[in-house]
């Protein structure tokens, strides 16, 4: 299959928050997140549960935003999975927070309540009957630390379930307010015009992307544990670019690219 290379600069203040291009809702994911803040039926079931304040149409919002999602055929799946707490004090993984896609699982303890239960990437739709579309980081993290036992509505992405061909790296590094990447990614597309991968072009010499690691040829597949593996270089930059602090990164690297010969 033909694809093409576009490239872009590194832009640190990417603006990711404007209308969603094609490019910017290849993330089945994204999509989701996108769909279910803009679909009319749970904007009018928000606003009858503000209006009573009562959870009373909870279980409505989150009924309905399993319609939404099993209509839109994407390549993800949806599921409900119910996590007690552990005998250390919490549930073992860690919740972030994405502008484009929402409250995701960012870290799962090793021998923890959710392991085998959840992965890094997967996103949290509802906690407890309370949809979490619409509510801000710091309360879905009230929710589900406000209690001793949770009942998690997640969608995840196929390709997270996917094995990557070649050798999988994870590259770290710490990004200051205002710090550039130096990072050129260019997005790989296919014939109908969809990104198929972002890559490494270059990586500018004594960069914080340089000192990370990073080679020509990386394809990026997750970032602070959103799925970017089929995600184009707007998408991926912007996630990047959002994140001041440690930023963790998984690349899929040619194996021989990464052995030299004996």
């Amino acid at each position: 299959m033909a694809t093409t290379m576009q490239s872009h600069p590194d832009r640190v203040g990417l603006n990711t928050s404007e209308s969603p291009t094609k490019e910017s809702i290849v993330d089945p994911l994204a999509a989701v997140f996108t769909q279910l803040r803009t679909d009319p039926v749970l904007t009018v079931l928000a606003a009858k549960t503000i209006e009573l304040g009562t959870g009373l149409s909870n279980k409505a919002r989150t009924q309905r935003a399993k319609e939404v999602v099993a209509s839109m055929g994407l390549e993800c799946g949806l599921f409900e999975v119910v996590i007690r707490r552990g005998t250390s004090g919490g549930y073992g993984f860690r919740l972030g927070s994405s502008r484009t896609i929402g409250h995701i699982i960012a870290h799962v303890v090793d021998d923890g309540p959710a392991t085998g239960l959840l992965i890094a990437g997967d996103m949290v739709l509802a906690v407890n009957d309370h949809l979490l579309c619409r509510t801000v980081h710091e309360t879905a993290v009230k929710l589900i630390s406000g209690t001793d036992k949770i009942h998690l509505m997640v969608c995840r992405a196929a390709s997270v379930m996917a094995q990557p061909v070649g050798t999988t790296l994870r590259l770290t590094f710490n990004r200051e307010i205002g710090q550039l990447l130096g990072l050129r990614l260019a997005t790989e597309i296919d014939e109908d015009g969809n990104a198929t991968a972002s890559m490494v072009q270059k990586a500018i010499a004594d960069s914080v992307a340089h000192t990370a690691g990073f080679l020509v040829g990386d394809k990026l597949i997750v970032v602070n544990g959103i799925p970017v593996n089929k995600a184009s270089r707007h998408v991926v930059l912007g996630t990047m670019s959002g994140v001041v602090g440690d930023v963790v990164v998984d690349v899929r690297r040619k194996q021989e690219e990464e052995e030299e010969e004996e």
